[in-house]
């Protein structure tokens, strides 16, 4: 069995500032805790996919939303920029995909700043969008620019496919997204902040590829859901056959439109 962050080193990755951190008085860098806490996550999910009855009672103490908990926890020890520090190198290491919308959504919970902390939300929002651009680049390749006429069924299939298998991290994509954009928004004291200009030009280019993406899925959920005539000249239709689960797409269309709604 494979540990959740095999090879992994105390001294890698974030740590350019650590003996500077370790001789002020905040806690020291939370990694080791949280590795071996998310490896009783994994630990969990594996026995119980394994069939394993009572689990919780045999071999755990805790329960996976408890252990979630407790990774919170730890990680409100520290400020919000070393937070988001730490969750992005976690999420760079993992190699379980099912944990990285907990960990997007734990990251989402720890954006959350003092109306006098401009210049760390600054610092945070820019690390966020260089932790989210992996899967923005995803919600971009996912976007189906072509006429309908001309589209390569393949090429849909495909888009399609990376649309759902990524359903649940780009739901909490979008979700980051919009903190972002309302924080940027409620704060008058970021105007003055150095670095404004260019996070908020990359917010703003991820806010137009998440545009993009709620017209396509919305015209296929609209399709899949038959809300959409036949096309007179039949043309096949552009997004096939609904697949299996399509519905869980609605909470991403959702996510979208709400996002849209309070930029416009």
């Amino acid at each position: 069995r494979c540990p959740l962050f095999s090879g992994f080193l105390l001294n890698d990755g974030i740590r350019l500032d650590e003996e500077a951190h370790n001789r002020s008085t905040e806690p020291l860098n939370p990694f080791g805790m949280i590795q071996l806490l998310f490896n009783q996550v994994v630990n969990f999910s594996q026995s119980r996919n394994a069939g394993m009855t009572n689990c919780r009672e045999k071999r755990y103490y805790y329960s996976v939303p408890e252990i979630i908990a407790v990774i919170r926890q730890v990680l409100q020890l520290h400020g919000a920029y070393r937070q988001t520090l730490c969750i992005g190198k976690l999420i760079k290491l993992c190699p379980h995909s099912f944990l990285v919308p907990i960990l997007l959504d734990i990251l989402r919970s720890s954006s959350v700043h003092e109306a006098d902390q401009s210049e760390e939300m600054i610092k945070s929002h820019k690390e966020i969008l260089i932790i989210l651009n992996p899967f923005i680049k995803d919600m971009k390749s996912c976007v189906i620019m072509d006429d309908i006429k001309t589209s390569i069924s393949i090429t849909v299939f495909n888009k399609v496919t990376t649309l759902q298998e990524n359903a649940e991290v780009f739901l909490s994509t979008v979700s980051l997204l919009r903190l972002l954009y309302l924080q940027q928004q409620s704060s008058s004291l970021l105007r003055d902040c150095k670095g404004i200009r260019t996070v908020k030009q990359e917010l703003d280019d991820a806010i137009n590829v998440s545009t993009c993406l709620y017209t396509t899925l919305h015209a296929a959920l609209q399709e899949w859901s038959q809300d959409v005539p036949s096309n007179e000249e039949n043309v096949p239709n552009i997004y096939g056959s609904p697949p299996d689960e399509h519905f869980r797409l609605n909470l991403l269309d959702y996510a979208l439109k709400e996002m849209l709604e309070i930029i416009v």
